[in-house]
């Protein structure tokens, strides 16, 4: 199906068809002076006509757009056809004798619009020729970019994590010197306090057999053992062995923080320079 006037692309006009009546060949040309689009034979024909072989056919890129047709608001037997330079808005001839105009330049509106036309197609141009495929190519060039920077910051990722994983042994093997260090002291104490222990074990051990002694002496059945008995009259008592308290270790927590932490899993930067 053929596309409309309004539809067709300024590259593609192959899609449009000859405007002639029962001709539906596809239009390549353009008569400025009917207003219609036509193909190769029809042009030929047109040309040749008597009434219209003045006409002028120009290909189909190259034509003059119709201007819309439209009544003067103010003057409404007349049609919109002329461009107030001045205040640049479309008036028509009569308007020129207004108050509002008298005296401004005018210029053909047809005219300015083949211009402005003729500006569009080429601004058209500039976009397909160097504007649409640059930004296909930034598109791309962006889309690299974006695989290029998930690698890089899963790379990232990773450090930290193996980072994290140093300290943590780190952490663990200072944690176990540690420990190590509080069994040796406890062991030590706890010799200390033992020795201590069985000192006193001794002495009530002495005190007991001291008493059996003591009792025995309370009732001699012989002189030996009331000569014993007499002798220990000036018998002492050996003191209390002496005991201390052992002083225990005290433990003092390190003193760190979370950026202490942070800076041993190392820095993320981003450097100061401008994108390319």
């Amino acid at each position: 199906m053929a596309l409309s006037e309004s539809q067709i692309p300024p590259n593609a006009q192959h899609y449009l068809e000859c405007g002639t009546e029962d001709c539906e060949k596809n239009c390549t040309f353009y008569c400025n002076d009917c207003h219609q689009p036509m193909c190769e034979q029809c042009r030929d024909e047109h040309q040749k006509n008597k009434k219209t072989r003045s006409h002028e056919v120009v290909p189909y890129k190259q034509r003059k757009r119709p201007l819309p047709v439209e009544k003067c608001k103010i003057h409404p037997t007349k049609h919109i056809d002329l461009l107030c330079e001045e205040c640049q808005i479309p008036i028509c001839s009569k308007c020129t004798g207004t108050k509002e105009h008298r005296g401004h330049k005018v210029t053909d509106l047809e005219m300015v619009y083949d211009e402005t036309c003729l500006l569009f197609h080429e601004e058209i141009a500039k976009i397909r020729s160097y504007f649409e495929p640059t930004s296909e190519d930034l598109k791309k060039e962006i889309a690299g970019d974006v695989t290029d920077m998930k690698k890089i910051m899963e790379n990232i990722r990773t450090s930290i994590k193996t980072e994290a994983e140093a300290v943590k042994k780190l952490v663990d093997t200072v944690t176990s010197d540690k420990i190590e260090q509080v069994n040796k002291i406890e062991r030590s104490l706890l010799e200390t306090l033992s020795g201590q222990n069985q000192g006193i074990d001794d002495y009530i051990n002495y005190l007991n057999d001291l008493i059996t002694t003591l009792y025995g002496c309370l009732s001699p059945l012989n002189i030996q053992q009331l000569t014993v008995a007499l002798k220990s009259k000036s018998l002492i008592i050996r003191p209390i062995p002496e005991t201390s308290k052992p002083v225990p270790p005290v433990f003092t927590a390190g003193k760190y923080s979370k950026e202490d932490v942070a800076k041993l899993l190392g820095r993320i930067t981003v450097p100061n320079t401008k994108p390319e």
